[in-house]
């Protein structure tokens, strides 16, 4: 996840879920001039100069961040100006304060970010920290995708084991026997969010051809850096055979690749928790 632009290129899924949620919510959410945003996962950053505009009201600043160096570099320097700056952060860091201030963010997005994320708490916290009060955190993410049993077996798989065993991300909902909706709903009422709305959705997504499934698998692989450069492409060949041999990605009669997930969405303001 640290080409720009092939991210760019192929993150067509990312840009129409965004897009639902955004028209799923807005109506939830009070828009308000002069409003200072934050997105977090902000990758290249055009679903944050493009997507966001859209619904935010006039003299508005949008702050994006992500934990790719590359990814903020990217965005700073094709999108950056004086309503938008992007600045590099992991969220999920326990000690970000030497360089953000506290509650100085009226909406906090997230779009496909989460799931990457070790630990929760901690990002909900400081989320949470980052929001004034009566701020909204508005997040979108994945708890069920085929790339996750594809992770599991690629472990497991001798030729890829010893590129792909230190995979321990997504752990907090995926690996976990409790319900991913129920855990995250207590997670951020512990935290201190009320949560407004929490749904879970199954849906699926249509790659015109399987090369271009391979392509958007490419932009977020996240063992490329571990893969010696001669073997890129026949790991990417033999992912996708992976899952077409699971029956988790389909090549339909016109040879569009076709794979089904589920995804979260939830609203949340800072303030005192509901009984959700």
């Amino acid at each position: 996840m640290n080409n720009p632009e092939l991210y760019t290129n192929v993150n067509a899924l990312q840009k129409r879920d965004a897009q639902e949620v955004l028209e799923e919510v807005k109506d939830l959410l009070p828009w308000s001039i002069g409003e200072n945003v934050l997105d977090v996962g902000c990758g290249p950053g055009d679903l944050t100069s493009s997507l966001l505009t859209s619904y935010l009201a006039n003299d508005y600043r949008v702050v994006g961040c992500d934990i790719s160096e590359a990814m903020v570099k990217y965005a700073q320097a094709k999108y950056g100006n004086d309503q938008f700056c992007f600045k590099q952060l992991d969220i999920s860091n326990g000690n970000i304060w030497m360089n953000w201030e506290e509650e100085i963010f009226d909406k906090v997005f997230s779009f496909y970010c989460l799931h990457w994320v070790k630990d929760q708490i901690q990002a909900a916290e400081n989320i949470y920290s980052l929001l004034k009060d009566g701020g909204y955190f508005v997040t979108m993410f994945t708890i069920s995708h085929p790339f996750l049993i594809l992770f599991s077996r690629l472990k497991e798989n001798p030729k890829w084991q010893s590129y792909t065993k230190i995979w321990k991300t997504w752990d907090a909902f995926h690996n976990s026997r409790k319900d991913p909706k129920e855990e995250y709903i207590k997670i951020l009422k512990e935290t201190g969010f009320q949560v407004i709305k929490c749904i879970t959705k199954e849906t699926s997504f249509v790659h015109p051809s399987t090369k271009a499934f391979i392509e958007y698998f490419e932009s977020i692989n996240p063992f490329k850096k571990r893969l010696p450069k001669e073997k890129g492409e026949e790991f990417l060949q033999d992912c996708q055979n992976f899952l077409i041999e699971m029956g988790l990605l389909e090549v339909n009669e016109k040879h569009e690749a076709v794979h089904k997930y589920t995804v979260m969405t939830t609203v949340a303001k800072k303030g005192s928790n509901s009984d959700y």
